[in-house]
């Protein structure tokens, strides 16, 4: 509550950084696999599916239909 306070005063807050930081490395994990955007989803052949599609596009793309 109080560093919440102090931040709507525009005081100053001491920065807390997690070592070691596992949403960082997994940021960078995506970003080295070709992940630029949410939903990603890599099949077991290693195909990238980018971006949102409605369940039967899915079903498509992945050759269920």
């Amino acid at each position: 509550q109080d560093t919440l306070t102090r931040l709507k005063r525009k005081e100053s807050v001491p920065e807390n950084v997690c070592t070691p930081n596992p949403i960082a490395d997994q940021y960078r994990l995506g970003q080295e696999m070709g992940v630029r955007g949410t939903p990603a989803i890599v099949t077991g052949t290693g195909q990238m599916i980018p971006g949102y599609q409605s369940a039967d596009e899915l079903m498509v793309t992945l050759g269920l239909n």
